[in-house]
């Protein structure tokens, strides 16, 4: 039975047909997309185009992430990011040996990006922390079971990260070569990880986290799935066959709902369940044992489009699940082209219809995408799925291509929150006393943390259009922008919060636009100047007008603008 989710948007859909007359949308933002550029163009031209077609967009530590390539591409890609500051792309790492980069897994503070397929010198893995790339070797020692000659090609299909270890599956195609390893140093030696069998004759693609349990599965209805920890508390366990293996039981899937196609399968966590895609539809778990409670999820007036279909499940943020969805144009000037719908939703059950765009091309359509809160990026793919192959296509060297359209999604907070700042892991302090002149004779506005001081405590709450205040609850004043209020106080010190406004210039100056730029670091912006909070001594010095400020040029790169939200 598909779970029916209910649609909340601006524009209410035809009563009468809910397929047929959904032909309008309230925002359509295709009129103002903008191509950003091709990272790969400048290394594979025309081709092959699936070589630059981009599995993943991912949002950390001020820049988005790229994944691309295919298994067309020997001598492997080239692993790109983009810096929504200033819109130009960055070279992480030149010529990896992974040929297909398809999915990358923040975990722990680590981002880790495995190797879809290896070329002929073998599997590694990339981990991005603190600014930097370490590069770890996917291989058992020689002469162990397992063991295969590393002059051989693989695939890599997945890589998680949980108790202390990493875990990987690997399988050398045509072979019965096929594992699951676990490295307990950082990647730096690995393990078979299977306490049944270790070499397995099966392909295992993907790793699914329910709770305290890692869930590994295969791509077919029939074959096996694992679950760690397993009972000796260190290994995998087989928990479900497909019956041919005395002792396990077949598993519970019901037709489609099972994860089946791998190369395009993206699951994400979200409010205590698993959502994943399998052909092209949205599905919802929150178990595998005793058995699977896997249900299709319909999002009315869109995946029931004729033609429909979810090409993408974007990683949560903020309490936030969005899905695209793209639905095919049959006639009309824009024939042969697709419209992709931007959904998302804060419960699991209500959905919400941000906006729309249409493929630039024919046959080309877009299928993934990425968000740094002001701007929504978008990924293109050739597709053939659904036209017919007489009709005219996409240039290839559209390929890789990345747009983008203007459209803010601000974070929404409520309660009470610490702001610390990622340049001095200083809290935000309201106190008077904090305010004088240090040795440089500069004023800060953080101090060192004290989570349990009024001061560093601030209340947040809606104040119009995405904008939030910020009242501190040592003296119930709002985080004020104004210049006049970081002026000196009768006993010689200096304040950052005024008496909460409700109108007028003071009540513009206590609004602030909330933005995400990833890792967990927000950017706060003011409404009344739309500079940022920025922690920088200098910053602190007289104005023109002989007044103190807490805000600066707006600068997406700076730390000092970066502030981690904490309970």
């Amino acid at each position: 039975m598909p779970i029916v989710m209910p649609l909340r948007r601006a524009a209410t859909l035809c009563a009468a047909a809910l397929i047929t007359c959904a032909t309008t949308y309230a925002t359509d933002l295709t009129s103002s997309l903008q191509l950003v550029g091709n990272p790969f163009n400048a290394r594979f031209g025309t081709g092959p185009f699936t070589a630059k077609q981009i599995h993943e967009l991912f949002l950390h530590d001020n820049r988005i992430f790229i994944g691309a390539g295919s298994s067309n591409n020997r001598g492997g890609t080239d692993l790109w990011s983009l810096r929504p500051s200033d819109q130009t792309f960055q070279l992480e790492i030149s010529r990896t040996h992974q040929e297909e980069m398809k999915q990358f897994r923040l975990l722990e503070g680590r981002l880790f990006v495995n190797d879809e397929d290896f070329d002929r010198t073998g599997s590694n893995i990339h981990i991005y922390q603190n600014g930097q790339w370490s590069v770890k070797f996917l291989q058992l020692p020689a002469g162990s079971p397992g063991y295969w000659d590393i002059s051989a090609s693989g695939h890599n299909r997945d890589v998680y990260y949980m108790d202390g270890r990493i875990f990987s599956t690997a399988l050398r195609p045509g072979t019965q070569f096929n594992k699951m390893t676990i490295s307990s140093d950082g990647g730096n030696t690995w393990r078979l990880a299977t306490t049944n069998g270790g070499i397995i004759n099966h392909d295992v693609h993907r790793f699914f986290r329910i709770g305290s349990r890692l869930y590994a599965l295969s791509p077919n209805h029939a074959d096996p799935i694992y679950r760690y920890p397993g009972s000796n508390g260190r290994d995998f366990d087989r928990i479900f066959d497909n019956g041919s293996a005395a002792g396990f039981p077949t598993p519970s899937w019901a037709g489609a709902d099972r994860p089946n196609n791998f190369h395009h399968t993206y699951e994400r966590e979200f409010n205590g369940a698993l959502y994943y895609m399998s052909t092209n539809r949205l599905f919802r778990l929150t178990r595998f044992e005793p058995q699977t409670d896997a249900a299709a999820v319909s999002i009315p007036g869109y995946t029931n489009q004729s033609g429909a279909t979810v090409n993408y499940i974007a990683h949560p943020r903020h309490g936030r699940l969005r899905v695209l969805v793209n639905v095919p144009i049959t006639s009309g000037t824009l024939k042969y082209r697709t419209r992709a719908h931007i959904l998302e939703t804060t419960n699991g059950t209500d959905w919400t219809h941000l906006f729309s765009v249409v493929s630039p091309a024919a046959r080309l359509r877009f299928h993934r995408f990425e968000t740094d809160g002001t701007r929504f990026y978008f990924a293109t793919e050739i597709s053939h799925h659904y036209f017919d192959a007489q009709q005219p296509t996409a240039s290839h060297t559209t390929a890789g291509n990345v747009y983008r359209v203007n459209h803010s999604t601000p974070v929404a907070f409520s309660g009470i929150y610490s702001l610390i700042n990622k340049s001095d892991n200083k809290a935000l302090r309201r106190a008077n006393e904090v305010y004088t002149p240090d040795s440089a004779g500069n004023y800060v506005i953080s101090f060192p943390q004290e989570p349990s001081v009024n001061s560093q405590q601030w209340t947040f709450s809606a104040a119009g259009a995405g904008f939030h205040r910020l009242v501190n609850r040592q003296n119930n004043r709002s985080l004020h922008a104004s210049a006049q209020v970081f002026a000196q106080q009768s006993a010689g010190n200096y304040t950052i919060t005024y008496p909460t406004a409700s109108s007028g210039g003071h009540y513009e100056r206590q609004r602030w636009q909330i933005i995400d730029h990833g890792a967990g670091f927000f950017r706060l912006v003011n409404k009344h100047d739309g500079k940022a909070l920025h922690r920088s001594n200098q910053v602190y010095s007289l104005n023109s007008s002989g007044n103190y400020v807490i805000t600066f040029n707006s600068d997406p790169t700076s730390d000092r603008q970066m502030w981690k939200i904490t309970r």
